[in-house]
């Protein structure tokens, strides 16, 4: 994927990416926002709770989304002692399945509803692959709100290339030659990770607006001049979903659509696989895998993010992972994801 970079101010990302929150407490957000993001939280383990409170708007008419309506004063007094036990076990758990030869590297971010985190290698930074789809179908839905029509406009595939030969995990069905509405493609793109999918999404979209996708987050695009390898981190990757799960940069109603279509994702080998099949999980993964010129694997990555809608906890959960087996990295997220939940139900 090729993505101009360029940045934007603080007047932009007031604009578009707090658009809903209240401007008198504005200021007070955009602070705790970026110390979180940029300052100085690298090599921290468990984030001080003094960054913010976030208020959330209860209501019944929304499955997925919790839009946010404020943030409160910080408390330096917290420190998320409540994670305290999840944190020391996954700390544990990454060491054991690294010296057992399961992985080489293994990344997690989770982070509560109400804005309380922890975090094991966060900012090791991944090629982020098929994740990339999902600040692609942002794209469309900002898109949308000036051309209303745009998800019913049709886009040809004519077949001549199948961008999802190389892949491990393809898609159940493949697309036939033909016309295709960008709703249509999105889904495909996200529930089954089409390559063939992406790519015509990818032709048809304003460049400036699958930019801004990145830039309104304070993220920067991948590069333009090769791949995105070792672009992309587990913590800042989970901006995409937090702004979908709290709304604060699609209106409420297109955030839970976009959710929707993330719960139908037809991998399940990864978090979907250490929780109920009850719980509902909102998630992308992506693949790599990087061979040298004799066609031998110097190493894989196997990442899944998204949101797990608990039966006592909504959360956030991101697993990336490097080593050389595609079964045992599928191992060790179902091996967090069951750990992080089985946890939860201890947590009040």
């Amino acid at each position: 994927m090729r993505i101009a970079r360029y940045d934007v101010g603080m007047r932009r990302v007031l604009r578009s990416f707090l658009r809903p929150v209240v401007l008198a407490i504005a200021a007070s957000f955009v602070l705790g926002f970026f110390a979180h993001a940029f300052l100085g939280l690298a090599n921290t383990s468990v984030a001080s709770a003094s960054l913010y409170e976030p208020t959330l708007r209860e209501t019944g008419k929304y499955k997925l989304v919790t839009p946010l309506l404020a943030c409160g004063n910080p408390d330096d007094s917290k420190n998320f002692q409540e994670y305290k036990d999840l944190e020391t076990t996954l700390r544990a758990m990454v060491d054991s399945e690294k010296k057992a030869g399961h992985a080489t590297d293994i990344s997690i971010y989770f982070r509560g509803l109400q804005g309380k985190w922890l975090s094991v290698n966060e900012d090791v930074k991944y090629t982020p692959a098929s994740l990339l789809k999902v600040p692609l179908m942002i794209a469309y839905f900002k898109a949308r709100e000036s051309n209303p029509a745009l998800f019913s406009t049709k886009l040809y595939y004519d077949g001549v290339v199948d961008l999802n030969s190389a892949e491990v995990f393809r898609p159940d069905h493949s697309m036939s030659p033909g016309w295709y509405s960008v709703e249509d493609l999105i889904k495909r793109m996200i529930i089954e990770s089409g390559n063939n999918a992406t790519n015509l999404l990818y032709q048809h979209i304003d460049e400036k607006t699958l930019n801004e996708v990145f830039t309104d987050l304070g993220l920067p695009p991948p590069p333009t001049n090769k791949p995105a390898e070792n672009y992309i981190s587990a913590r800042s990757y989970n901006y995409f979903f937090r702004v979908l799960i709290n709304a604060t940069y699609l209106s409420p109603d297109d955030s839970e659509q976009a959710l929707e279509i993330l719960t139908q994702s037809k991998f399940e080998d990864g978090l979907r696989a250490g929780v109920p099949d009850t719980v509902s999980v909102a998630d992308k993964f992506g693949e790599r895998s990087l061979f040298d010129q004799n066609g031998t694997v110097l190493d894989r990555e196997l990442h899944d993010c998204g949101i797990i809608f608990g039966e006592k906890q909504r959360y956030q959960l991101c697993v990336m992972t490097r080593g050389q087996d595609f079964t045992d990295l599928e191992h060790v997220i179902q091996a967090i994801s069951k750990t992080v939940y089985d946890q939860l139900q201890n947590v009040e």
